[in-house]
């Protein structure tokens, strides 16, 4: 499945250890989320990203009580994003992940925000669970653990779906507009 996607596994020791640092900057700010509303959600999310120059930025979803009005962490890095390509420098790595260190795909918006505003090139980090042998279970007894899962890279622009419109014609995919 990852194959699919377009994913690469990220298996050369320096990118592995590039993302592990990532992903453990997304978990921090996602702590940093928890800390705003604390208890307000089981599951807190931070965003982070390296540009081509090096640098690291960092957000955390604003969580609201009405949970799908909350603001995601990658669109809290969104004015980030767009002042630094304004000064040439373009995001390579993103990775959203959970207070546990889970790393997920973006949310709707922040794919959207990646693929529409020139963003799609970008990798992103996402866990993907491996196929394991054994029965653990389904839905609710499911039984997983960190060990079941595998750090993939793909792009934006791989986990954006096709807009179509009613007759199943492609309208819009793979928006790469700088």
């Amino acid at each position: 499945e990852a194959l699919r996607l377009g994913a690469v596994l990220a298996t050369p020791t320096a990118r592995l250890e590039r993302g592990a640092a990532l992903l453990e900057r997304a978990r921090e700010a996602a702590e940093e989320a928890q800390d705003v509303r604390g208890g307000l959600h089981p599951v807190f999310y931070g965003a982070a990203v390296r540009y081509g120059n090096g640098t690291v930025e960092a957000a955390h979803q604003i969580p609201s009580g009405e949970y799908g009005c909350s603001l995601e962490a990658v669109l809290a890095l969104a004015p980030q994003m767009l002042r630094r390509r304004k000064e040439g420098v373009r995001p390579v790595l993103l990775v959203q992940c959970d207070q546990f260190g889970v790393a997920h795909a973006p949310f709707a918006a922040g794919r959207a925000f990646l693929s529409e505003y020139g963003f799609g090139d970008c990798r992103v980090l996402l866990h993907q669970r491996r196929n394991v042998d054994g029965d653990r279970g389904d839905g609710e007894n499911a039984c997983y653990s960190k060990e079941d899962y595998v750090l993939i890279e793909t792009t934006a622009e791989d986990l954006y779906p096709a807009v179509v419109d009613f007759d199943g014609d492609i309208l819009l995919k793979n928006l790469n507009a700088s």
